[in-house]
């Protein structure tokens, strides 16, 4: 018993002792100790209850906590003060923030509310990242003590690129020699961040402060760098101690003689890397910054640019600096442009492009100043990367220019035979106009296109044209319905030929639908036409499956004009028609653009005819090629296009052209105006290749003639 009552009375001296150290602790720290005084606020016993409440599963209650803290989220500096209690309780609870909040996303019932909580801390961490004073006072902390740094360093990482023009202003200040070197370290710690606004930096002229940067750039490993160190290395007017910073550090690059790298074609590698996104420099979200040297103020300034162009504005500058050093280079030139309309394809919608100053030239106008040449480089670039925004850019200057100096013959002329087959239509039809316009008065490989791709064009209505071939007449029948549930234009046959004689009565052809039933010799003898027949040549190819199965997997897999599906209801079926379309690289067309590509692709064919009827033969580029399609185009419910086809009409020396002027012109519904145009559109051609009209046709002429009530149509007759 005594020996108990020994125990127990050391026991609660022991306790006492840990009570008393416990509050002489607390009194020792004192109301001005910061961590005390944020424990001591609502705000953090409120996110800490909201912790503790998470980790219990009592999800309830730590929703009321959360709403208690969104409540008042407030301004930029309240998100930034409610971060900063978020990071007290974490280290606290000795918790890693980010991954606990991460983690809690993933529980359902919180998952909105941690969200939320998450979009002010991130909001906290942007607001504290761009505070200068916040900035300066950790690079004051650098050259504390070794703990003081690390987390000193901590922070200016997530200040990132932000915290460079402090740190270069810090080694350009000769009075504070002694932090340079904490400094140099701290820009190396910030990693790819730093490379960016230091790259903007190497344009200085202070010796000691670009020997730093120099030096840092090499530590930090990224060969984005190399130009820049190249072209101080080779420069004439570099200082001899930056020359030997600069191969150093070009060492670590991997450069190991500079002289035998041509600066202009390393900033030219450099640019394609960032054409093609794949550059060294990573761009911030959802802002980006480009950054330039300004030697009058002697300071770092950063332009915010959207993230979707910092490649290509990259690409750019890279470019511009090859440009400087050697000024004649096509292929600079080429890649500029390319990278210009690239990013205004790019640039989101709504937004403008801030590198840019008030009235600044398109990059449209800096096309068509740059010429033919150059402009066929950019569609060459945008064709074999199959990347539609900048092929159809690049062929719009092309067609502005067009000319038959300046596109018939050499690369030129190839490089617009390649647009006329190219997957997107929009690209198709302009390259033709193009060809159209130089009006080739030789002949030339692939002239037998551009009156075929006119007449497409011609017939455009803006919706999506499909052609079906199926083993037999249900099946047909079935799948034509199908896709005219589906509000689709289709037309078929049983087999290729007799599906083939139907594309004239379609706008265009975007999509093949194939029954996989079709025996094998009439899909190999499909695939030959439609290899041949430039109206079907860059048309989807979608097999219909009947078992849910299919042959063509794997030749879907690898091609992207190949499709399959198993679809049998009209929304399944104009889904992947819709897919095959997209996939094989195939535009979608609006009422509007189809008009207007229709009515230039008219005046196109007009000028071809006149040119045919004037020498009464057929030209290089043959227009009765185009007679179905006009024919069919004077049915069409667009006045303007209808009365387009006639004066094209007008000129062709066809057999069957004014009987087709004539049974439209005679139909009462046709508008009053379109059928006096005809009549005399009937009349001219009648004048160039004498009277074609069958005896009916004439007495009816006649007869409209004298009695038709409208007087301006009876004129015309």
């Amino acid at each position: 018993m005594n020996r108990l009552l020994r125990l127990a009375a050391f026991a609660a001296v022991a306790i006492g002792a840990a009570q008393l150290f416990s509050t002489l602790q607390v009194r020792a720290a004192g109301p001005n100790d910061p961590a005390e005084r944020i424990r001591a606020t609502e705000a953090y016993k409120a996110i800490d209850a909201f912790w503790h409440y998470v980790n219990v599963a009592r999800y309830d209650l730590a929703k009321s906590e959360a709403d208690k803290i969104l409540a008042d989220r407030g301004d930029d500096q309240k998100a930034r003060a409610t971060l900063e209690l978020f990071e007290q309780v974490a280290a606290d609870r000795k918790a890693d923030l980010t991954e606990t909040l991460f983690r809690w996303q993933r529980i359902d019932a919180i998952r909105d509310s941690v969200i939320e909580l998450q979009k002010v801390i991130n909001r906290g961490y942007h607001t504290r990242r761009t505070d200068r004073a916040f900035i300066d006072e950790q690079i004051r902390r650098l050259s504390v003590n070794q703990l003081a740094r690390q987390h000193a360093i901590a922070r200016l990482r997530e200040s990132g690129e932000y915290a460079v023009p402090s740190l270069v202003a810090v080694i350009r200040d000769s009075g504070r020699k002694s932090e340079h070197f904490a400094v140099r370290d701290a820009l190396v710690a910030l990693g790819r961040s730093a490379v960016n606004p230091l790259l903007a930096a190497t344009t200085m002229k202070e010796e000691e402060p670009l020997t730093i940067i120099v030096d840092a750039l090499g530590e930090l490993g990224y060969d984005v760098a190399v130009p820049h160190l190249v072209k101080l290395h080779t420069g004439p007017q570099t200082p001899m101690s930056v020359k030997e910073a600069t191969k150093l550090a070009l060492r670590k690059l991997r450069v190991d003689d500079p002289t035998k790298v041509s600066p202009a074609q390393s900033f030219l590698d450099q640019a394609e890397r960032f054409y093609y996104e794949r550059g060294g420099l990573v761009a911030g979200v959802p802002n980006a910054y480009v950054w330039r040297w300004n030697a009058a103020s002697g300071a770092l300034e950063a332009t915010i640019v959207p993230a979707e162009i910092f490649s290509e504005l990259m690409a750019m500058r890279f470019v511009e600096e090859a440009l400087r050093l050697e000024p004649n280079r096509e292929d600079a030139v080429s890649l500029w442009l390319a990278a210009n309309y690239k990013r205004e394809a790019e640039l989101p919608e709504g937004q403008r492009d801030p590198t840019l100053t008030e009235g600044q030239s398109t990059a449209h106008i800096f096309g068509v100043s740059a010429g033919a040449r150059y402009l066929s480089n950019v569609l060459t670039r945008a064709m074999r990367d199959q990347n539609v925004a900048v092929a159809r850019r690049a062929i719009d200057s092309l067609y502005e220019i067009a000319g038959r100096a300046n596109v018939l013959g050499g690369e030129q002329t190839q490089t617009v035979l390649a647009a006329m087959k190219f997957p997107d239509r929009l690209v198709r039809f302009k390259a033709t106009f193009t060809m159209a316009a130089a009006m080739p008065r030789s002949e030339f490989p692939g002239q037998e296109l551009v009156v075929p791709l006119l007449s497409e064009a011609v017939a455009q209505t803006g919706r999506t044209g499909v052609l079906v071939v199926a083993a037999d007449s249900d099946r047909l029948n079935v799948l034509l319905k199908l896709l005219k549930d589906a509000s689709l234009e289709a037309r078929g046959g049983l087999t290729a030929t007799e599906a083939v004689a139907q594309i004239n009565a379609l706008p265009g052809v975007d999509v093949v639908v194939i029954d996989e039933a079709l025996a094998k010799e009439q899909v190999d003898a499909l695939l030959r036409i439609m290899v041949d027949n430039p109206r079907l040549t860059r048309a989807a190819r979608l097999f219909v499956s009947r078992t849910g199965t299919s042959i063509f997997t794997e030749s879907a897999a690898r091609e992207p004009l190949v499709s399959v599906t198993a679809a049998t209801d009209a929304a399944g079926l104009g889904a992947a028609v819709e897919a095959a379309r997209v996939k094989a690289g195939g535009a979608a067309l609006d009422e509007r653009v189809a008009t207007t590509y229709a009515l230039i692709a008219a005046s196109h064919l007009k000028d071809i005819a006149v040119a045919s009827a004037q020498s009464r033969q057929a030209g290089v580029l043959d227009i009765s090629a185009a007679t179905p399609v006009l024919l069919a185009t004077l049915s069409d419910n667009r006045p303007e296009l209808a009365a387009a086809a006639g004066e094209v009409l007008a000129l062709i020396d066809r057999p069957q052209v004014q009987m087709g002027l004539f049974n439209r012109a005679s139909q009462q519904e046709v508008a009053a105006e379109l059928r006096a145009k005809l009549y005399r559109n009937l009349a001219a051609n009648a004048k160039l290749y004498g009277d074609r009209l069958d005896d009916a046709a004439a007495a009816a002429l006649r007869k409209a003639a004298m009695t038709l009530p409208d007087l301006q149509v009876r004129a015309a007759a």
